[in-house]
């Protein structure tokens, strides 16, 4: 995973400095053209603060932008758990048969920026913000950060408090990334199927 995060890191002094060197080959799947979508993070995290901890508990992840950074392919769940300032977060999931396990950890970005900050043990800290949640059964999440070279690297988690997600939620958290300019087709459902129950239980 550290090459992965060397890649990365590469690239963007690649794209930064103008390079002549055909980018187009090597551009992983998270990176996409363009800017981060404006979003109003001081109205969204104003709201969203007095309920912030209770995003504690399991999650079940149903849709995800593919990326390097997560190796677990199906059966995906989180478990937030609660320090009075953030959370601490392990995930648990399936890449073939094997189980796979991370951590990370999700706190209020420093500096009383508006929104929080996601660290994970397979990736770079990023903003994370909460687009649509009503903490009890979903939660749509999104990352975006600018590169130089006119890229991005944008990523969307759709969360539920189920392993079925309710159709009707999910259709929320599409709406909540149509209004930010998100292409859904980016957007890729986690199997979350009969096999899960038996795969997951490490995160318990």
């Amino acid at each position: 995973m550290m090459k992965d995060i060397i890649s990365f890191a590469l690239f963007a002094v690649l794209a930064t400095a103008g390079s002549c060197y055909d980018l187009r080959a090597d551009i992983p799947d998270h990176l996409v053209p363009g800017t981060c979508p404006q979003v109003n993070e001081e109205e969204l995290w104003e709201l969203q603060k007095p309920r912030y901890f209770q995003l504690a508990g399991k999650w079940f992840q149903q849709a995800v932008t593919p990326n390097k950074f997560q190796p677990m392919e199906r059966c995906v769940e989180t478990q937030y758990n609660w320090d009075g300032e953030g959370f601490h977060m392990r995930s648990t999931g399936l890449r073939g048969t094997e189980v796979v396990a991370t951590e990370g950890r999700v706190y209020p970005q420093p500096h009383g920026k508006p929104s929080l900050e996601i660290t994970h043990q397979h990736a770079f800290p990023a903003p994370l913000l909460l687009l649509e949640t009503d903490f009890l059964n979903y939660a749509c999440m999104y990352s975006c950060l600018e590169l130089g070279g006119g890229f991005k690297t944008d990523l969307a988690f759709v969360y539920s408090r189920q392993r079925e997600m309710h159709p009707a939620y999910m259709r929320i958290c599409e709406s909540a990334y149509g209004k930010i300019g998100f292409d859904l087709g980016r957007l890729f459902k986690t199997s979350q199927g009969e096999d899960c129950s038996n795969a997951t239980l490490v995160s318990a």
